[in-house]
Formats: structure tokens, sequence, C-alpha cells
């Protein structure tokens, strides 16, 4: 099963007209000094396409499921699984 998010982010690309931009928002709610706190992230990109296939391959490189979704804090428990992760969106997104 195609992860909802990605499959958000296909449709959105199918209408985005060349040099326009898509972005992508996520928020994750978390617990600071007791009081609670919504951190949102926002990233934009040029070519949609390309981040979406960047993503699937770096989801087999790593073996993990195609529905994999990638987090800021994602259960990645290998130090260097993590910072190819880390490296690899970087690229991909830039």
């Amino acid at each position: 099963m195609e992860d909802v998010k990605e499959e958000a982010l296909r449709e959105m690309a199918e209408y985005a007209k060349p040099g326009e931009l898509l972005w992508a928002v996520d928020d994750s709610e978390l617990m600071i000094e007791g009081k609670p706190h919504t951190l949102l992230g926002a990233v934009s990109f040029h070519r949609p396409w390309a981040v979406l296939q960047g993503m699937h391959d770096l989801r087999r490189y790593l073996k993990l499921p195609d529905d994999f979704e990638f987090k800021w804090n994602s259960k990645i428990d290998s130090p260097e699984a993590r910072k190819v992760v880390s490296d690899t969106f970087l690229r991909i997104l830039s």
C-alpha cells in the first residue's frame, strides 16, 4: 500500500506547472518542560518526481518497506543508516 502522503505528493506533482514550487508540510506534537508544543516543518522543491524517486531509491537501499514514512524522529536505530538518510535527503531536496 502506497504511503498516503506520497500519494498526495504524486497528485500535486501532476498539476504542478514548470517553474512552480510545491510545499510539503508536516506537524508533530511534543512536550517541552511539561507543556504541549506543536512543531511544524515545511520543505519546498522544484522537481517533485525526482524527490519521489529519491525517496523510493532510499527505501530500497535501506531495505525498508515501500510505505515507510521518513520522519525527523524516525525509528532508524543504526547511526550509519541515519547518516545515509540525512545525506540523501539533503541531496534530493536541494
